[in-house]
């Protein structure tokens, strides 16, 4: 199994990652649209409207993946695409994808997509698609995918196991334990897969340090207490479609008696996935009620949901009415167009409170100015739809993944002192999970395990004659190296290492200048590390490696030259235990 990371390495939103098996089956995982362009700047599709297809890829705007778009008539189109969740940075490129294209995503997931693309800029619904519950396996060509509904403030959001070539890949996509369904981040500790080969975690709060996060019932509190507290109508700035804001924005209303006056998005919304649950707040209920703004009427009308329209007139609230209860309204708005028009028609504006309930990114020093000119107070109420520091250590600790990867964050060097062995990547690298676990199993298991319980006053010097072995082979590469070890660390390498059981994977001995590393299984000659005599010791001045594909598949400089250094550095050279029973075994020898 292979998988690149087209966009996520170093950033937060417009996640991609495709999924390559041994004998060709290829997935995509999200293909969202970025948050900021290269200049941090809020990303706007709309500035890129004059290029072509092809053009988006070449400038890196698309991700370079074959068999993808609707212009590639070239390439094989891709056996499927999964999508964590709703959010934009997920998905939000879908309109440029091949028709043929089959999705993979939530129901609920499904629906806020093709609802956004009625109401919104960002267009693709979605047609072609099956339709994923939680926990329920299923099949794309040659993987195996169980997804894992998970608590995030995008409704219907799921992580994803993938299991493919004997290997085992972990996504997490967006997750917390702290929303209104932390329940699933409890349930997913106790019935999560574990032991996974790499794990692909999101790292959005990195940049904080430690956090504690509230949680949506300390946001309703919160809410609760400014309601009770207001001298003037009360806006509350949230998504439409964070459900777990808006519960806890409605459940504050009831326990104040308040009035929640939401718009013909929210309440398509909430009505769209009424069939779900029984307690997701309806355009219907006690202390609800639609206000009604022209560009959604024409959205619902233009899209064939005019009979929307007539459903929800039942609850309509008129300016006249809001004008004479605002002292007893919370009324949902965002930062847009619409919400200078609401405040034109509000009388005695000055002194009222917008709780602003998103991310403070997003809040712009432009809105922030526009309402101190309006008198009006803003107050943050928010907690993040992502998991901080100790959830995440929890959801590693649960699926004990060989190796961690960062995606979804600006901070991948924190990963490091924080989840144990950690790969960075690149945007774009092509990474074999199969060459890397088995990387890690010839570093870490085997000889560790040997090295914990051998003392070097009883190991025999490793010889040639001692193994089955085969020489390097023509295709090999030779890299300039500078290393120097004293005279008594140099007794301990000349020891070499020779494998007691089946499961150690290395066969190691010094002839001369020369320190040879073979696979022990197949005795294929790995490296051979040439060692130059100076005064108080030696120093390697090159190494050759193998470069024969059919025996040793890793093509990468950078990681052979680490891999020796670690191999002789902690593996032979520092000094290890005694054990009686194996010291047995190496006398009798």
């Amino acid at each position: 199994m292979k998988f690149i990371i087209h966009r996520g390495t170093h950033e937060i939103g417009g996640s991609c990652v495709e999924v390559f098996s041994e004998s060709g089956s290829r997935i995509v995982i999200d293909i969202g649209m970025p948050l900021t362009d290269k200049n941090g700047e809020k990303f706007d599709i709309n500035k890129y409207k004059e290029l072509t297809g092809p053009e988006l890829v070449e400038k890196k705007i698309l991700p370079d993946i074959h068999g993808f778009y609707k212009w590639d008539k070239e390439h094989k189109v891709i056996d499927g695409l999964l999508i964590s969740h709703p959010h934009i940075d997920h998905y939000g490129f879908l309109v440029y994808l091949n028709p043929e294209i089959k999705y993979y995503l939530g129901e609920d997931a499904k629906k806020l997509i093709d609802i956004t693309a009625i109401f919104t800029r960002v267009r693709g619904f979605i047609k072609n698609y099956l339709a994923i519950e939680d926990r329920k396996s299923f099949e794309i060509g040659d993987f195996k995918i169980t997804p894992y509904l998970v608590d995030h403030s995008a409704f219907d959001a799921y992580a994803f196991l993938i299991e493919a070539d004997g290997k085992k890949l972990f996504y997490s996509g967006d997750f917390r334990g702290h929303g209104r369904k932390g329940i699933l981040f409890r349930r997913f500790l106790k019935i999560g897969p574990d032991n996974v080969d790499v794990l692909l975690l999101e790292g959005t709060m990195l940049g904080g340090g430690r956090q504690v996060c509230e949680t949506e019932e300390k946001v309703q509190l919160r809410i609760q207490k400014i309601l009770k507290e207001r001298k003037n109508i009360v806006f509350f700035f949230a998504s439409s479609q964070n459900i777990d804001r808006l519960v806890s924005a409605y459940k504050a209303c009831l326990k104040t008696d308040s009035i929640f006056v939401i718009d013909l998005y929210t309440a398509f919304i909430l009505h769209r996935l009424k069939k779900e649950t029984s307690h997701i707040p309806q355009f219907d209920w006690d202390n609800i009620r639609v206000k009604f703004f022209k560009s959604h009427a024409d959205s619902l009308a233009r899209s064939g949901n005019k009979e929307s329209l007539y459903l929800f007139n039942r609850c309509k609230i008129e300016m006249p009415e809001i004008n004479a209860k605002k002292d007893n309204i919370l009324m949902l708005q965002r930062d847009n167009s619409i919400f200078p028009s609401v405040l034109k028609h509000i009388k005695n504006i000055m002194g009222a409170t917008i709780i602003y309930s998103i991310w403070e990114g997003y809040l712009t020093e432009k809105f922030k100015e526009f309402c101190a000119q309006k008198g009006l107070n803003i107050e943050k109420i928010h907690t993040s739809g992502h998991a901080p520091i100790e959830t995440l250590e929890r959801f590693k600790e649960k699926i004990k993944p060989t190796i961690t990867i960062p995606i979804h964050t600006m901070e991948p060097k924190r990963y490091k002192n924080l989840f144990g062995r950690v790969h960075i990547l690149e945007d774009g690298m092509v990474y074999d999970v199969n060459e890397e676990v088995e990387r890690i199993d010839m570093l870490g298991n085997s000889i560790t395990r040997i090295t914990d319980m051998v003392d070097d006053s009883v190991r025999i010097k490793a010889k040639k004659s001692d193994w089955k072995t085969l020489p390097m082979p023509k295709l090999n590469t030779e890299l300039r190296c500078d290393k120097f070890y004293t005279n008594q660390q140099i007794e301990k390498i000349n020891l070499g290492l020779k494998p007691i059981i089946m499961e150690d994977k290395w066969f190691i001995y010094r002839d001369k200048e020369w320190l040879y590393m073979y696979r022990s299984w197949t005795g294929h000659l790995i490296y051979k590390v040439h060692f130059v005599p100076e005064e108080n010791g030696e120093r390697i001045d090159k190494i050759v490696i193998n470069r024969d594909k059919t025996q040793y598949l890793w093509q990468d400089d950078k990681k052979d030259l680490e891999t020796v250094s670690r191999l002789i550095d902690h593996l032979i050279v520092l000094p290890v235990k005694n054990n009686t029973f194996l010291t047995r075994i190496y006398n009798k020898e």
